[in-house]
């Protein structure tokens, strides 16, 4: 690995070190190789958490904004593992024309995004036949890395915070009515215990009244017997 690529890669993991913590993930950035064309190519391997469909769409738009080389394999219609942009000029690799690639495949696990290119038939870059061009095409994966995973990951942390805010609201909502509901509960206990101590006052008005009523029949049958025997 250069130096420079060293003064590249640091930034970025410090820079990354806030949003690890979200699922644990980390980014590497690695020499590898990658299976085209039922071939083994050299490959920067960029090993991250996003969707492989993510990384195409992200790195595709990057590679469109930074050097106006326009990638293939995406959009319409396409969605291929592996994008391609064939003759052309990419200025931070090499002044010369190439094809240029990236393959995006999920490992079952994370995202992998092996980029790699070539001159010609069968010329493809290498640390041992093309390093400094090598070296470039890792520059470029680190700072694809570096622009798209902070804003992916505060994204994440975004919604996770707007989750939370909700969730909050919920729980609040729900205390609010949980307490209302006790404070009727009570005030029903209270409207219950009034009403009970009513009814035992006109039970006790009823037998007061049906003893009475009973003393008045007893006094009108007392009163038509005697007048029964003038």
């Amino acid at each position: 690995m250069t130096i420079t690529v060293k003064k590249l890669l640091l930034p970025l993991l410090i820079l990354l070190t806030a949003f690890i913590g979200l699922d644990g993930q980390t980014v590497s950035v690695e020499n590898s190789t990658v299976i085209y064309e039922k071939q083994t190519i050299p490959a920067v391997k960029v090993t991250m958490d996003p969707t492989p469909d993510k990384v195409k769409e992200e790195f595709r738009d990057y590679i469109k904004d930074r050097y106006d080389v326009k990638m293939k394999g995406i959009g319409f219609l396409s969605n291929k593992e592996t994008m391609s942009a064939e003759q052309v000029t990419v200025t931070s690799v090499s002044p010369n024309t190439m094809d240029f690639y990236t393959k995006v495949v999920d490992n079952g696990q994370r995202t992998e995004m092996y980029v790699f290119g070539k001159f010609g038939y069968d010329m493809y870059i290498s640390r041992d036949k093309y390093p400094s061009e090598y070296n470039n095409l890792k520059e470029i994966a680190v700072a694809f890395a570096k622009d798209f995973l902070p804003d992916y990951y505060q994204n994440r942390v975004d919604e996770a915070e707007e989750m939370l805010t909700d969730l909050r609201k919920d729980r609040n909502k729900l205390t609010d009515d949980i307490a209302d509901n006790e404070k009727k509960i009570k005030e029903l206990q209270k409207e219950t215990e009034d009403k009970k101590r009513e009814l035992t006052q006109l039970e006790e008005n009823i037998k007061d009244a049906e003893s009475q009523l009973g003393d008045r029949r007893d006094g009108l049958r007392s009163v038509n017997s005697s007048l029964s025997r003038q």
